[in-house]
């Protein structure tokens, strides 16, 4: 028989409910008891306990062999007492659930393992990037399954900073993972009795970079197993040919040991999942969800050692392997929960944060998130990374494994230090006007020869020359700071390579204390300085700065090192990379290579095409175009709605577009102008639409932006030759630059534009490549007075016909794969061909 209940109780001693006058459930000074039952085994949500807490939502199940009879059932009520509190989800089984149940129980119906809420009692997924983490701020390695703070563990000898071989590193095989280096380095659960397992699931993955030849176990992956002092139980590790091995003891001796062998040898330098299980008799080992050996065991010996990843425990022997993802059920996945265990509890994977370095393989590590995808361009992560997640406390601390812990600081009186508050994303930190984060002086946040600075802020007020970061001062290392009011709150970059100040200042005209979010990069690559705000490129002033960094003081955000100059308003996510990063890295930092412009023609009415892309600040001002329909000389003479049926409005011809509505264009005099922006000066950038020609002997113009005789740009398609014609002028001649494919009917297809000022136009049509041209000749400003179009050639004489949807603008080079990925509508795309889903 099972009872399972969710239940909120006003206080830890409550009458909950009955089956019988004789048999009911109630707790007492916090401990549960179930009354006339039959040696009842009671578990609070999903493990072992009796312990009840006031005022918290807490699932509860109670379990017995002998049946009740169950003849007087009352909620609230039991033993003539009542209930103060909440009840929810009362269950009654004929049958004693088992523990997979149980944990579907608490995880409302999910299978174990695929729940959103934890399904093994440990996981340690090694993310923290840092140590002292956990709740308590004691240990390092936290457990996010079922037994929560009861099983954090705690790192010894691990390397601060971390190394290529010990301690944190970016390079898990999903987020962050731990290196340990076959000397010392291990993670330590202390013994308690959720790791007293007897049918069991233990899980990891792991990479070994070599196999040691000490006598078995050796190569450690996770385990409780004390061999010295006869406390053996189960233990995961490898032998000195990389084959792994899944141990489990009896009797903690020796001769109640069972090994179960893989037949697999592990390579180095690879990632491999592996799991064992026990199930009351059979002991299986999988390696990559693929059954690799079986054997009978009759019992796992609970014992007292503690649970140790990377080694034994005490600890004689060690490991040399990266290890991420360490989990521990307290019942036996079946072959087909171990698939799911593999695919990260999900039936299928669709889509990774980026690529390896190949450009083509998929990434799930914390350091290709910090890469654009597709991307084969040189990409590292930060050497210093203060995300500002930590909501409370006095350190804010570097999640890159390097350990750079900035510690929060003031002018001493009292609790004057920087503010948790909310953020862009997650929290960040409000700088009064005489806060700081002090970051120490460790070299590797030192970079002599090239860096880039990036963070995002929201300024509340400016007065003086407030410094956003310093290090080492503008005449030696680097430092950003804004303009009092008085000079345009402006933003200024500043490097001192060989003591001689060089500086970028941000485009004029735009105040930056406008208590709104907004997000800075500062590049330098050993020569030339480049800043960006809300990802777009500024003016270069002074930007040639040659010649070696060096640093004074200690890394300051908030004020400048001297303890002057302090910022007010909120800042988070502060970076520092060792190099340039490329306006495509910057573009992801900024917004996840999100385009500058988008316009999705959805609006179905109205004179308005609204600006969809994602924006620094959600007050932050849009790309919002007017739509003009023109006149009675064409087809369309109103914007008219969708689905109306009016043969001359835009909107009815655009009703069913590749992504829900479009604009119908109908070549006479209808376009849609967004006013003088998106000049593009001299930055690379890529423009990509969805078209329909009205037929093959006519313009589909996309975008112009500027006269015929003047800086400017146009994309389209041309009437005649049916190729996709991309035109620059950078000042007193142009470049017109064809595809080598052409669209020769009127379907929808997917056109883009990746124009690399310094070389090649290249074009893609429907994710394909489509031919280049070169434009190198045109790398000067793109600047002009002009308004940015849409459905318009730039002398203005020409007008588009067909439709258009989905236009997006980019302000640096999209990659192949990005298109790709752009032209299916993500990894996977649910939807109709074209239109709406009814």
């Amino acid at each position: 028989q099972t009872v399972s209940f969710w239940i909120k109780p006003n206080s830890n001693t409550e009458s909950i409910l009955k089956l019988s006058d004789t048999e009911y459930i109630s707790a007492s000074s916090g401990t549960l008891s179930a009354t006339g039952f039959d040696t009842p085994a009671i578990y609070v949500n999903g493990t072992t306990s009796t312990t009840l807490t006031a005022n918290v939502w807490q699932h509860v199940q109670v379990t017995t062999a002998t049946p009740i009879t169950a003849d007087a059932v009352a909620l609230g009520l039991a033993n003539s007492a009542y209930l103060t509190g909440e009840l929810d989800e009362v269950k009654l089984y004929n049958y004693v659930r088992s523990t997979q149940n149980r944990i579907e129980d608490f995880n409302a119906g999910h299978p174990a393992p695929g729940s959103p809420i934890a399904s093994a009692i440990g996981h340690w997924r090694f993310d923290e990037g840092t140590d002292n983490q956990c709740s308590g701020g004691v240990k390092d390695a936290c457990n996010t399954g079922s037994a929560g703070t009861n099983l954090d563990a705690e790192q010894t000898g691990m390397a601060i900073p971390a190394t290529s071989t010990s301690g944190w590193t970016t390079e898990g095989r999903f987020g962050m993972a731990l290196n340990f280096d076959y000397s010392n380095d291990k993670v330590t659960v202390i013994d308690n009795s959720y790791l007293d397992v007897n049918q069991h699931t233990l899980s990891a993955w792991v990479r070994f970079r070599s196999f040691g030849a000490l006598s078995e176990p050796d190569n450690i992956i996770a385990g409780k197993y004390d061999a010295g002092a006869s406390q053996r139980s189960y233990i995961l590790f490898a032998d000195s040919t990389g084959h792994v091995k899944y141990r489990t003891s009896s009797d903690g001796a020796s001769s109640g040991t069972v090994d179960s062998t893989s037949t697999t040898a592990l390579s180095t330098d690879t990632w491999y999942y592996v799991a064992g299980t026990f199930d009351g008799t059979n002991q299986n080992l999988y390696i990559n969800g693929i059954l690799e050996d079986t054997d009978t065991q009759a019992s796992v010996f609970s014992g007292n050692a503690d649970f140790v990843i990377g080694a034994t425990s005490p600890s004689s022997r060690f490991t040399a392997a990266r290890i991420d993802d360490v989990k521990l059920y307290n019942f036996s996945l079946s072959p087909e929960q171990i698939i799911l265990d593999y695919n990260q509890a999900k039936s299928t994977q669709m889509g990774t944060f980026s690529t390896q370095s190949d450009g083509v393989t998929g990434s799930l590590s914390s350091s290709r998130e910090y890469c654009v995808p597709g991307d084969t361009a040189s990409c590292n992560p930060p050497v210093g990374h203060w995300k500002f997640d930590e909501h409370t406390g006095v350190y804010a601390y570097d999640s890159t494994g390097n350990s750079n812990t900035g510690t929060l600081g003031g002018d001493g009186a009292g609790d004057d230090i920087p503010e948790w508050y909310y953020g862009k994303s997650g929290s960040a930190l409000m700088f009064d006007g005489d806060d700081n984060v002090n970051a120490g002086t460790a070299s590797i946040v030192e970079p002599t020869s090239a860096l880039t600075i990036s963070f995002w802020f929201k300024a509340s007020s400016q007065d003086a020359y407030n410094r956003f970061i310093s290090h080492g001062a503008s005449n030696r290392g680097y430092e950003v700071f804004m303009y009092p009011s008085s000079a345009d709150s402006r933003i200024e970059f500043n490097l001192g390579p060989d003591s001689v100040e060089k500086g970028v200042i941000s485009n004029a005209g735009i105040a930056y204390n406008d208590n709104k979010w907004h997000n800075f990069s500062g590049t330098w690559d050993g020569t030339t300085m480049i800043m960006y705000i809300d990802g777009v490129k500024q003016s270069n002033v002074n930007s040639t700065a040659t010649g070696t960094l060096s640093y004074l003081g200690n890394l300051t955000v908030g004020q400048s090192e001297n303890g002057t100059s302090p910022y007010t308003g909120l800042l988070e996510d502060v970076r520092i990379y060792n190099y340039a990063r490329t306006p495509a890295q910057v573009a992801w930092d900024y917004n996840r290579g999100n385009p500058l412009a988008h316009w999705k023609f959805d609006e179905c009415a109205g004179s308005t095409s609204y600006d969809s892309a994602p924006k620094s600040d959600d007050a932050s001002s849009t790309y919002d175009g007017t739509i003009y329909p023109g006149d009675t000389s064409g087809d369309n003479d109103t914007v008219g709605t969708c689905a109306s049926g009016t043969t001359t409005e835009m909107w009815n011809d655009g009703t069913t577009g590749k992504r829900n509505g479009s604009l119908g264009f109908d070549g006479t005099n209808d376009y849609v102008s967004m006013g003088d922006v998106l000049d593009q000066t001299t930055n690379d950038f890529s423009i990509s639409a969805w078209v329909k020609r009205g037929d093959t002997s006519s313009w589909t113009i996309v975008t112009s932006k500027g006269g015929t005789n003047e800086p400017s740009y146009f994309f389209g398609v041309r009437d005649t030759s049916d190729v996709l014609r991309f035109i620059i002028r950078d000042s007193d001649s142009e470049t017109i630059a064809n595809s080598t494919s052409t669209i020769t009917d009127t379907n929808w297809h997917y056109i883009t534009v990746v124009a690399d000022r310094d070389s090649n136009a290249t074009f893609y049509i429907d994710g394909k490549p489509a031919g280049t041209a070169n434009i190198s000749s045109e790398s000067g400003t793109l600047a002009n007075n002009d308004d940015f179009e849409v459905g318009r050639s730039r002398d203005q004489l020409s007008h588009s016909y067909g439709q258009i949807d989905e236009i997006k603008i980019y302000n640096y080079t999209l990659t192949p794969l990005q298109i790709v990925n752009d032209y299916n509508t993500g990894a996977v795309y649910f939807g109709p061909e074209t239109g709406s889903a009814e």
